[in-house]
């Protein structure tokens, strides 16, 4: 499942970044769903998966408590980043949940227009919001 949009745009546009910058924030975007699958495993469990035991084993703290707790800031410190940028991409708060879906999903229009029935903005306006999603994006990760 991939989107349509160009990876790359004109350098007058005033969203443009450069079109392997707009890959790499797009794959950061795209670990969202592993994110919060490992936040909910940090939270109250006794077992953890490898994946999380590699974040908490980057710390070499000897306090596993403390090592889950900051495994788990750095999680969610990722998640929020992809959130307020597409709080901020967005005029309208009851559409910013289409677009988390859509950078953090790979959905294009056409697909969420499937999957939800209808889309709360034209085609135009969607993916002037989506390419400023990445530009504020990118300028948050600075």
């Amino acid at each position: 499942m991939s989107t349509k949009t160009r990876p790359e745009i004109s350098e007058k546009n005033c969203w443009w970044i450069s079109k392997h910058r707009y890959y790499e924030l797009r794959h950061f975007c795209l670990q969202y769903p592993e994110w919060q699958q490992q936040i909910s495993q940090i939270d109250g469990l006794p077992s953890v998966s490898a994946s999380v035991k590699e974040h908490v084993n980057e710390g070499q703290t000897s306090d596993p408590s403390a090592a889950y707790a900051m495994a788990r800031e750095y999680l969610s410190r990722r998640i929020d980043l992809v959130d307020r940028a597409a709080f901020e991409a967005c005029d309208h708060q009851f559409w910013y949940t289409f677009l988390v879906d859509a950078v953090t999903k790979g959905a294009s229009y056409d697909v969420l227009e499937a999957q939800k029935g209808i889309m709360p903005v034209s085609r135009d306006m969607w993916y002037d919001r989506y390419r400023r999603f990445f530009w504020t994006l990118d300028k948050m990760r600075d």
